[in-house]
C-alpha cells in the first residue's frame, strides 16, 4: 500500500511540475560592432532574433553583459545592457537588426567588447500576452 501511495505522489508531482517549464520561444545571437567614424553610431549591437513561438511578437527586451578582452566589466562595474526592441515579428520569422551602444559607453574601444550571457527578458505578443525570463534562467536551462 505504501508503494502505491508513493507512486501516486510521484506521478502527481511530476505531472504538476510539467506546466512550470515552458520552452524558450526564441533564438537570439549577436555581437558588438565598431562602425566607421562617418556613421551616426560609433558602436552597435547587431543581432538576429527568431520568433519560435506560435504568436506574433510585438516587442521584446534583450539583455546581455559587456566585458573587455581581460574579462573586466566595461560599464563602471555594471556590465549589463538592457534594451527594448519594438518590432512586429510574425511567428516563425527572423529579424536582423541592431541598436546603438554609444549611450552605454563612455569611450569607444579599439576592438569590440565581448557579449556574454545574451538572453531575452520579456516578450510582448501582439495579442497582449507576455512571456518573461527576468533573470535569464530559462535561457540558461535551454543552453542559449
Amino acid at each position: 500500500m505504501r508503494k502505491i501511495l508513493i507512486s501516486i505522489v510521484v506521478v502527481l508531482l511530476m505531472s504538476s511540475c510539467s506546466h512550470l517549464y515552458t520552452a524558450v520561444p526564441y533564438v537570439i545571437s549577436g555581437e558588438m560592432k565598431l562602425n566607421e567614424k562617418g556613421e551616426e553610431d560609433l558602436s552597435s549591437f547587431d543581432f538576429v532574433f527568431k520568433n519560435c513561438g506560435n504568436k506574433d511578437v510585438f516587442s521584446f527586451t534583450v539583455s546581455f553583459f559587456l566585458f573587455d578582452e581581460d574579462d573586466t566589466p566595461v560599464l563602471n562595474g555594471n556590465p549589463k545592457v538592457t534594451c527594448i526592441v519594438r518590432e512586429d515579428i510574425p511567428s516563425g520569422e527572423i529579424l536582423q537588426s541592431s541598436f546603438s551602444l554609444d549611450s552605454f559607453l563612455n569611450y569607444i574601444p579599439e576592438s569590440p567588447y565581448k557579449i556574454e550571457y545574451l538572453y531575452v527578458k520579456k516578450i510582448i505578443y501582439s495579442d497582449g500576452s507576455e512571456w518573461e525570463d527576468l533573470l535569464g534562467l530559462k535561457a540558461m536551462k535551454e543552453g542559449l
